[in-house]
């Protein structure tokens, strides 16, 4: 369980709002929602390194009832990171954050991309995918549709085919973006299929 970190929109709802910034990231070493242990002053001092790695010193004293999404979302992120992970999951970790947020959080993402943890980004949103990402599952019904190197994956026929619509797609500063789509009629997509 250490060797791997987890950071989800769903723990957010999961705290007591009167819970402090420190202690949503301390109980990270306990792998609880919520801090039922005293940490010791190596615990105390990793979990403060990790919220000035993530330039979140500020909220340390902040109830996460009182901080906007965003804040929160970095306070989960510093959590999973206290026991040093090999790999971090990172499960839909923008749902609910706004244009400028959401961007925020990619940025302090990219920070990462110095240490040595390995992410696992879920998202059903292509422009999130940055360009520190390798490699892209593509999943369709449950199911792996498709997976490979970014650049093979992360292409209009692709997506198209992954997600049987008409995908128009633009790269940009090292990020894809979704610039149209259309569903496809169904005398075509039938003929597509055979």
């Amino acid at each position: 369980r250490k060797r791997i970190g987890f950071v989800s929109a769903d723990y957010q709802e999961k705290y007591a709002p009167t819970t402090l910034g420190r202690d949503v990231v301390v109980s990270g070493f306990f792998s609880s929602i919520g801090l039922y242990k005293r940490a010791n002053q190596k615990q105390k001092k990793t979990a403060n390194s990790w919220m000035e790695f993530l330039g979140i010193q500020s909220l340390s004293d902040e109830p996460i009832g009182r901080i906007s999404y965003g804040e929160a979302r970095r306070l989960l992120l510093a959590r999973a990171l206290v026991n040093r992970p090999d790999l971090l999951i990172l499960d839909e970790p923008c749902a609910g954050l706004d244009i400028p947020t959401r961007e925020c959080f990619l940025q302090t993402l990219e920070k990462l991309a110095k240490t040595k943890t390995q992410l696992i980004y879920v998202t059903h949103h292509i422009e999130e995918i940055l360009p520190l990402t390798t490699h892209v599952m593509l999943i369709n019904s449950g199911s792996v549709f498709s997976q490979g190197k970014k650049n093979k994956m992360l292409t209009r026929g692709k997506l198209s085919e992954a997600f049987n619509c008409l995908i128009e797609l633009k790269k940009n500063s090292g990020r894809y973006w979704v610039t149209g789509s259309r569903s496809r009629n169904t005398k075509h997509s039938s003929k597509q299929r055979n």
